[in-house]
């Protein structure tokens, strides 16, 4: 049983979890999200559109390149831009739902989209359809440490750990200052990611921890700088590379070890996108039983980076 307390909490396009606040009156129901998330995570819904008053159905707006920047505008109607209402629906919605550590957003919305959105030219070419949607870009604007993902980058299994990744490594960083003696929790908190951690920035790692070394001289400026500096690193860019030099640290005890060439190979495998982190950790798990090496503590650590239950389908 996966031991995820219920205040994880996941801000959810309305859509995706089957509720009808489509512009044509639709959903769009994700069943991973609906029937595997929803047992682990508690999920947050919003539907910006609905948010600022459009109503359902509603004519449909569109993504447009103006001397302002990007505009929501009507397609009917050009007259009509809701993009100030998206972008303060967006500020008041984070205000309103504070310790919120991920959004999955409906991918290609004028409104929620995540680097999928249409861009139209003032005369209605397509300009690209790589656009951040107005409510997403304002989200992101915030500045608010937040995994955020399209949902249909979710059903891309490396993309998916990912995002799991950062969502719990900013669960563990809200519960730890929430804590009653917050610097001994972040200090903890450092010790469980910093293998990770050195994995994607060593640098900024190496700063972290000699913040950790004067961290009770000036608590208030500790904590914020240690806030800000591991939200930047949990929330940069990593990928299968990244992940690898995480697992080689965590195995150092076992890698020179006789009988573990297959977890060797199957690190490898895992670099070159042949196999999934599931299969991945299958292999170690099954490897080190084989060779008669203890691997619960280990098994435990890494279903704590990103659980796998929430990996599955």
């Amino acid at each position: 049983m996966l031991n995820t307390p219920p205040s994880i909490n996941l801000a959810v396009s309305s859509c995706l979890l089957g509720e009808n606040v489509r512009y044509d009156g639709a959903h769009c129901r994700s069943k991973y999200i609906n029937d595997s998330l929803s047992k682990y995570l508690s999920l947050v819904s919003v539907c910006p559109e609905n948010f600022i008053g459009l109503g359902t159905p509603r004519p449909p707006i569109q993504l447009v390149q103006s001397t302002k920047g990007h505009r929501a505008l009507g397609i009917a109607n050009s007259t009509q831009d809701v993009t100030e209402q998206l972008q303060q629906c967006a500020h008041e919605f984070l205000r309103q739902n504070p310790g919120l550590c991920g959004f999955i957003f409906k991918s290609k919305s004028p409104s929620c989209g995540v680097a999928s959105t249409k861009l139209f030219s003032p005369t209605g070419q397509l300009m690209h359809e790589h656009a951040n949607g107005i409510f997403a870009a304002a989200v992101l604007a915030e500045h608010y440490p937040l995994a955020v993902i399209g949902d249909e980058k979710l059903d891309e299994m490396q993309c998916r750990l990912e995002f799991f990744t950062r969502v719990y490594a900013l669960h563990h960083l809200h519960t730890a200052l929430n804590s009653d003696q917050p610097i001994n929790a972040l200090s903890s908190l450092h010790q469980r990611y910093a293998l990770l951690l050195i994995a994607i920035s060593p640098a900024a790692t190496t700063g972290l921890e000699h913040a950790l070394t004067i961290a009770n001289e000036n608590q208030a400026d500790f904590t914020s700088m240690y806030v800000d500096n591991f939200s930047r690193i949990i929330l940069g860019e990593f990928n299968r590379e990244t992940y690898v030099r995480y697992l080689q640290g965590s195995l150092s005890t076992y890698m020179n070890k006789p009988g573990l060439t297959p977890i060797k190979t199957a690190l490898e495998s895992y670099q070159k996108a042949q196999i999934e982190w599931i299969d991945l950790l299958d292999a170690i798990e099954s490897n080190l039983k084989s060779a008669g090496y203890y691997f619960t503590g280990l098994s435990d650590e890494l279903d704590s980076l990103c659980p796998r239950l929430l990996m599955g389908s």
